[in-house]
């Protein structure tokens, strides 16, 4: 990993660091803090493939979100449960145009089972809410995937 890496997982960290606090303490992220992590994310993919691995990264943020979003209204439509929000989708959104292809779809597997992983518990607590507080699962998955991509690039 070279000094690239080592920044651009810092400023992950620190563009994630807001969507965790806000929803720690109830409050809705602005949309612009999404764009910036999606942007941010092309710019790194910029610096390190060129112009086509920029291009690569936006289309597979965009492609991610309309993914989600199809999905969820599918499911809403189907079972008539409400399980993401839209600040939900436009992080993972974002999340995915910061992680590329491969980098996605591990985050997308990683956050799904995390968060049935969460329901299940809070169920057998027998919590009143067996929602979990899907943002941060989101930001753990998009930091692992992170970390592990970081980790591949020093083993070569």
């Amino acid at each position: 990993m070279n000094g690239v890496h080592l920044i651009a997982f810092a400023l992950l960290v620190l563009l994630l660091l807001p969507v965790a606090v806000a929803a720690w303490e109830d409050k809705r992220p602005p949309d612009a803090l999404y764009l910036a992590i999606a942007l941010s994310g092309a710019g790194f993919a910029a610096v390190t493939e060129g112009v086509p691995g920029m291009l690569k990264a936006l289309a597979t943020g965009l492609a991610c979100l309309l993914l989600v979003a199809a999905a969820i209204t599918a499911i809403r439509e189907r079972w008539q449960v409400r399980l993401l929000l839209g600040t939900h989708i436009k992080l993972l959104g974002a999340g995915a145009a910061w992680l590329g292809v491969s980098g996605a779809s591990l985050m997308l597997l990683l956050a799904a089972t995390l968060f049935l992983l969460s329901v299940a518990i809070l169920r057998a607590r027998k919590m009143p809410t067996v929602r979990p507080n899907f943002s941060h699962i989101a930001v753990l998955a998009i930091l692992f995937v992170q970390m592990e991509k970081s980790l591949m690039t020093i083993m070569k």
